[in-house]
């Protein structure tokens, strides 16, 4: 007889054994439970910086990234995850092809710095800014003013 049942239940060798099978299926059922809720949870829960692949917003996308994910204690394929998931636009594209693996970390953010953050492609990128910017007239306009510094 098993602790905590009547044996009518459990006394019986068929009725026993079938119990210990439903037993066996209900605790499996809760392992992949908790198996799928860890899962679930290894990604830490960040917030995004979107980058679109603009070679200005480089450094400061790249500087929220170590900051934010590349830190994480959670393996470089799941960090590609979050690295994906912060991409929208030219960046995507530029990555999308890379399959999650523990090597395209890296991959990416070489294909990222190659093709947006190289000195040269930042300072061109904020020349064009501001050739484009509205011309200033005079330190009275103010809105033009701030408009300017915030290139």
């Amino acid at each position: 007889m098993g602790p905590g049942f009547g044996g009518n239940l459990v006394g019986n060798g068929l009725a026993g054994g079938a119990f210990e099978r439903f037993a066996g299926i209900i605790e499996r059922g809760f392992e992949k439970i908790a198996r799928a809720t860890v899962a679930r949870d290894a990604l830490p829960s960040v917030s995004v910086y979107l980058f679109d692949g603009s070679p200005v917003k480089y450094q400061a996308w790249l500087s929220y990234y170590r900051a934010s994910i590349q830190c994480q204690g959670v393996p470089d394929s799941q960090k590609f995850v979050l690295l994906k998931g912060s991409l929208t636009g030219r960046a995507l594209k530029a990555v999308e092809h890379l399959q999650c693996e523990e090597r395209s970390l890296d991959e990416a953010l070489r294909i990222l710095y190659a093709d947006f953050g190289q000195e040269d492609l930042v300072v061109r990128a904020y020349l064009d800014r501001f050739r484009k910017a509205k011309e200033v007239r005079g330190t009275s306009d103010y809105s033009a003013l701030q408009e300017y510094h915030r290139l």
